[in-house]
């Protein structure tokens, strides 16, 4: 008969010998690194959407989501606008409380919809409700200060895709697939994105952070925000930021492919909301997407 600190080290060799053998089993499949974007995300019907696609690709691979911050329905109305408007307001001491109501909203009527358990439901729920509440009392002390430095607006900004990783995590778990929420937000003391090397500093650092949570087998949700860069990230990289920081996760991670998630079946001649005649280019090289991009189109 085993005394219990016996049973404890069994137990121990049990689970260690039980990683070692998932860690063997999620070594052979390969990584995909998975973007999703806002207009993806941002009611439970289309969530709905990414979570089937996920749990498809997670029966053959070990897959690594990216996720913006979410939009309802068009960018305009979209988490990381209503961020940017907030700020706004509250360094001209106007009311930023109605727009952090509606942000609450998008996000909480996917946690109330989508998640059944009641444990995951209040973890998802308090992730919401903790980074409205700080993120309203940093809005408060801007009201005082009525300025706002680029590193300010990074942390505000950064709130949408904490929100939405955390969410998803959550709907993962729901679903029995291992979610585990990676925030970005604060890997960086200060990348400089206009030196060269950055791209290489940016993905030794990210694989620090995701190595651990890929070794555990977990399915890791991460924000498409990454921080500290240089004069803020969206005049230090851009609005896009969440393209690159899929980019540089599938480099960190050696994965096998980088799939970008969007509502629109492809890249167009031109924007299909806007141009009638658009059609759907099936085959495309760097350069004409790059041209295609200067000419204002988008996917």
């Amino acid at each position: 008969m085993l005394n219990k600190s016996m049973q404890g080290s069994l137990s121990r060799q049990v689970l260690a010998a039980s990683r070692q053998c998932r860690g063997f089993a999620s070594a052979s499949k390969p990584k995909i690194v998975q973007k999703f974007g806002g207009t993806s995300l941002g009611t439970p019907e289309k969530l709905e959407k990414v979570i089937s696609i996920m749990k498809t690709w997670h029966k053959k691979s070990q897959p690594i989501a990216v996720v913006s911050a979410m939009s309802s329905y068009t960018k305009h109305e979209g988490t990381t606008s209503r961020l940017m408007a907030a700020a706004d307001n509250a360094v001209n001491q106007g009311r930023f409380g109605p727009i952090i109501d509606k942000i609450e909203d998008t996000h909480l009527a996917i946690v109330y919809s989508m998640l059944k358990d009641h444990s995951i439901k209040e973890i998802a729920r308090e992730h919401v409700s903790g980074e409205l509440n700080q993120l309203k009392r940093f809005l408060e002390s801007l009201t005082v200060i009525r300025e706002i430095s680029p590193r300010s607006m990074d942390l505000i900004v950064g709130t949408g895709e904490r929100l939405s990783a955390g969410v998803i995590a959550a709907v993962l778990q729901q679903e029995g697939i291992p979610g585990e929420f990676v925030n970005l937000s604060n890997i960086f003391d200060k990348l400089d994105a206009s030196q060269s090397g950055f791209r290489e500093i940016a993905r030794e650092r990210i694989s620090e952070i995701l190595t651990p949570v890929l070794q555990e087998d977990k399915v890791p949700v991460v924000t498409g925000f990454m921080g500290h860069v240089e004069h803020g990230i969206l005049d230090g990289i851009g609005r896009g930021y969440s393209d690159l920081t899929s980019g540089l996760i599938a480099a960190a991670s050696d994965a096998a492919a980088l799939q970008v998630w969007k509502e629109s079946d492809g890249i167009f001649t031109g924007n299909p909301t806007r141009l009638d005649a658009a059609r759907l280019v099936y085959h495309v090289t760097p350069r004409e997407a790059a041209e295609l991009t200067y000419f204002c189109n988008e996917v």
